[in-house]
């Protein structure tokens, strides 16, 4: 998701034959929620993250498997679609 701020450059009355002054200010931040949830349950664990890289997405699974054995489940099955920040070194196991 994107957020951040957008200033708008509208209409101002101003003297004829001078144009206005309207400073525009585009600045953006990017966010990344990542999300697993159980079919069976509707349970749900997310985590909102910085960025969409393969470190984020390790991180996410490390806290996923210490949420999972807080709720006394051992094994967990995750599914990815294969893009390159969806892959980590350190599965489940």
């Amino acid at each position: 998701m994107r957020y951040g701020t957008r200033t708008h450059c509208r209409r101002r009355w101003t003297r004829q034959g001078k144009r206005p002054a309207c400073p525009v200010k585009l600045d953006y931040e990017w966010g990344y929620l990542y999300v697993a949830i159980c079919p069976f349950t509707g349970d749900t664990y997310a985590m909102f993250l910085s960025h969409l890289v393969k470190q984020c997405f390790t991180y996410f699974l490390q806290q996923l498997q210490l949420h999972l054995q807080e709720k006394g489940i051992d094994k967990a099955l995750v599914m990815g679609d294969g893009a390159t920040a969806h892959t980590s070194q350190n599965w489940l196991a």
